[in-house]
């Protein structure tokens, strides 16, 4: 299976780059792995990131609503010890 490649030339921040080297020293692998390994996951991340919003966006829904029902419980039984 062959893949095509763009080469390319980036700028990156000493402390950056000192971090990269790290990881390839730990997983054992090249510069450009570890790089293109980081970017696809970061790039997988991005697309994963709106169906978990949703979810997040929908349980939220679910606890205001909750908080809600709680204060008109409590309104209740705060009328009713007042009475």
């Amino acid at each position: 299976m062959t893949q095509d490649y763009v080469r390319s030339q980036i700028r990156l921040p000493n402390d950056v780059h000192e971090q990269l080297i790290a990881a390839t020293e730990k997983n054992k692998t090249s510069l450009n792995h570890e790089m293109v390994r980081r970017i696809h996951a970061s790039l997988n991340d991005e697309t994963q990131l709106a169906p978990r919003l949703a979810r997040i966006e929908a349980q939220n829904q679910e606890l205001l609503e909750l908080i809600s029902q709680l204060n008109q419980q409590l309104a209740a039984v705060t009328s009713k010890n007042i009475s």
